[in-house]
């Protein structure tokens, strides 16, 4: 049967093509890819679609892969915002916690501050108490 003649039938055996290309995958591809399920299509399968003499199976083909693969590509831009999103939320809890961090600094370090301040308002009490003490006891002296 002549080249002429098999395009005139239309059909083609699986024994035209080249013993390392896609006969398996072609065997049965009428019945199996006529109706597309985009679930099994993970990327524009080339073989499928080259090796498909109906251009309506090569659309229905490329189609479903597109399909997927834009199915793909919006599940990986929506886990890369749940990721930014997550890391987001990390950073401001991390500065939250920071913040927390030096108000609590501060206000060990005014505590701090403000009983040095009681301790020197004792001491400097004590001091004038002794020193009014001598001086009752100097002006004991002086009268007795």
């Amino acid at each position: 049967m002549s080249d002429n003649s098999r395009e005139n039938q239309g059909r083609y055996s699986l024994r035209d093509l080249p013993r390392h290309d896609y006969r398996g995958q072609l065997r049965g591809f009428r019945e199996s890819y006529t109706s597309v399920d985009t679930e099994d299509c993970t990327e524009v399968e080339e073989s499928l679609i080259t090796g498909v003499s109906d251009p309506m199976e090569q659309l229905a083909a490329a189609l479903a892969s597109l399909a997927k693969l834009q199915e793909e590509a919006q599940r990986q831009a929506e886990e890369r915002r749940r990721e930014e999103e997550r890391r987001r939320e990390e950073q401001a809890e991390e500065r939250r916690q920071e913040e927390e961090r030096r108000r609590e600094e501060a206000q060990r370090q005014a505590e701090e501050r403000r009983r040095e301040e009681e301790r020197q308002r004792e001491r400097h009490y004590e001091e004038i108490q002794a020193m009014q003490e001598q001086h009752m006891q100097q002006i004991e002296i002086m009268k007795g």
